[in-house]
């Protein structure tokens, strides 16, 4: 294509034949019009280039729209006023809210179609209001349900665009969300235990059925709401202490009992799980509280206890009707010669007083004296002087000792608190050891080291006392067991305690057989024994690190060498306290 330079050289030529033959007037006027027309030239190549890349810019934008447009999984469609929809998404495979036969020709054509009578409200919505709308249809495509939504929206010139979003796969996740979210809240209302979420501001976010029985809070009531702000009824400091230790150690609390008042305003003991919730980089997102009701459980529990005790006592019985029996018998036999010494003392009173009459009145005569001096002579009176006083002692004797035995009876079978209570820990021992003689005194002697300055000691006796009981019967029976080659042999039982600053501490030691390393590590585990059937239920020890470790704090630890006995030594807070919450990881 020529130029505007090149032309214009054309015409001078054809005019004036060559430059030379330019009149001179003119030559300045050709020469600015000759500058002009390379400027236009310029700006016109310019012009050019600019058009060029535009195009070429246009066109790949154009091709990125297409690009974009089959990337879309929606199908895009232009409705003209008129209302002829014109499908902008090509070779699209997605089912459109006009039946396919209908696509691209005026709406109205569909109106007997459901989905198109919702088409057309919709049109007429946004054509009237200018607003966007959308609405939700279903179709059945290959035997299947396809959901879909259809969004519209206005755009130039009276024109809409409309949207098409297969949404069968969120309306599946959605049923699958809801179906599980139905099958939780199932489980939770199933579930028995007390469940509470509490986010990481503190404010709770899952609220079980249980709870809102338990608590008489529903789930509107609380959630939301700070947990401290619920309105359970407990011990608020201790629970936020043990969840404060929970969440700032990163680790569980298996086990924290607690009483609180139940909806029906009685009182009940809650055993609580305290599991912080983290995000995986560790940061605090809040805790989920797990609770239980024992407070029938720790009922059975204290009837189960006292069944034991009565149990224990019920296997002692003989041993302790024996001992009973013992004192009363020579109680028994020291009466009668009382009685009959009595009789005899009467038969000389008599005498004498008939003499004491004779002398009053000078009528005593050498024959009363003989008289009275036979009824002493035949009473024995010298020698009724000496054993009365002492039948009177042994007779005291024997109801102390009887006194004794049922005050330590008494004591041992005593149901106990449901509170620690403070008691004089070496007299509780004394009393079960006076329980469990018959036990242990045919096969030992028992020796006994007590502090005398061991304060009063914050313990839940009955239990205590069983916990003592179980151990010197063991100990009996491994001395038994350890002397069967020479049963005319006794073993010993040495008990003692000591005052150790908070802590105060039993030490039960006895020489019988021994326990072996395989078998150490099971001895408190409930059911083990290594007693023959019938003679072991494996409950005893299981029952002593229950009460020792679960309800006093404390601890139970042992020491053994076979063929030369077993020490146990247990320790629990003086004061009944302990001092932190056990962590269970």
């Amino acid at each position: 294509m020529e130029n505007s330079h090149t032309l214009l050289k054309r015409q001078i030529k054809r005019h004036f034949g060559t430059i030379e033959n330019v009149p001179v007037d003119a030559h300045v006027f050709l020469s600015a019009v000759n500058d002009a027309y390379h400027e236009f030239d310029a700006a016109q190549h310019l012009l050019e280039r600019a058009l060029e890349l535009s195009s070429r810019e246009l066109f790949q934008a154009n091709s990125e729209l297409r690009g974009v447009l089959q990337a879309l999984p929606d199908l895009l469609y232009r409705i003209e006023p008129s209302g002829k929809l014109i499908e902008l998404t090509a070779d699209s495979t997605v089912a459109s809210p006009i039946p396919l036969r209908h696509r691209g020709i005026d709406s109205d054509d569909a109106e007997t179609n459901a989905i198109a009578e919702q088409f057309r409200k919709a049109v007429a919505v946004v054509g009237g209001t200018g607003v966007t709308t959308s609405f939700e249809y279903t179709e059945r495509l290959n035997g299947a349900n396809k959901y879909f939504e259809a969004r519209l929206l206005p755009f130039v010139n009276g024109e809409i665009i409309m949207i098409v979003r297969d949404m069968t796969d969120r309306k599946h996740a959605e049923e699958d969300l809801q179906r599980v979210t139905a099958q939780t809240e199932m489980i939770l209302t199933s579930i028995p235990s007390v469940l509470i979420g509490v986010d990481e501001n503190g404010h709770i976010i899952t609220w079980s059925h249980a709870a809102r029985i338990l608590f008489g809070k529903s789930i509107s009531d609380v959630l939301g709401k700070p947990f401290d702000e619920c309105g359970i009824r407990w011990d608020w400091a201790r629970v936020l202490e043990a969840i404060a230790v929970c969440c700032k150690s990163g680790r569980t609390l298996a086990s924290h009992e607690t009483t609180y008042t139940r909806a029906d305003d009685k009182e009940g003991i809650l055993d609580l799980s305290i599991n912080p919730i983290t995000t995986h980089i560790g940061l605090s997102a809040g805790f989920v509280m797990i609770g239980t009701d024992i407070t029938e459980r720790r009922i059975l529990e204290a009837e189960l206890a006292q069944s034991q005790k009565l149990e224990s006592i019920g296997q002692l019985a003989a041993g302790i009707a024996h001992e009973l029996n013992t004192p009363i018998q020579y109680v028994s036999d020291n009466t009668r010669f009382l009685k009959d010494s009595f009789l005899e003392i009467q038969e000389v009173l008599e005498v004498y007083g008939d003499v004491l009459t004779a002398a009053e009145n000078d009528a005593l005569t050498p024959d009363m004296i003989c008289v009275a001096r036979a009824s002493v002579e035949k009473a024995d009176v010298a020698y009724l002087a000496v054993e009365i006083p002492t039948a009177v002692q042994q007779s005291l004797d024997g109801l102390d000792r009887v006194a004794h035995l049922v005050r330590a009876m008494k004591e041992f079978s005593h149901p106990g608190t449901v509170d620690k209570t403070g008691v004089d820990l070496n007299k509780m021992i004394d009393s079960t050891i006076t329980v469990a003689r018959n036990e242990w005194k045919y096969v030992s002697d028992v020796t006994t080291d007590f502090d005398h300055k061991m304060p009063l000691v914050y313990c839940l006796p009955g239990e205590l006392n069983q916990v003592v009981l179980n151990m010197i019967v063991n100990a009996a029976h491994a001395i038994a067991e350890s002397s069967g080659s020479a049963p005319d042999s006794k073993g010993r039982i040495a008990i003692s305690t000591k005052h150790d600053g908070d802590w105060a501490e039993i030490s039960i030691s006895d020489t019988g057989t021994g326990i072996p390393d395989h078998v150490r590590k099971r001895i408190f585990d409930p059911f083990f024994t290594t007693k023959p059937v019938g003679k072991g239920t494996g409950q005893g020890l299981a029952i002593c690190h229950s009460v020792i470790v679960d309800k006093h704090g404390g601890t139970i630890g042992v020491e053994s060498e076979v063929g030369k006995g077993t020490t146990f030594r247990v320790r629990i807070p003086v004061n009944g306290n302990v001092a932190t919450p056990a962590l269970a990881a």
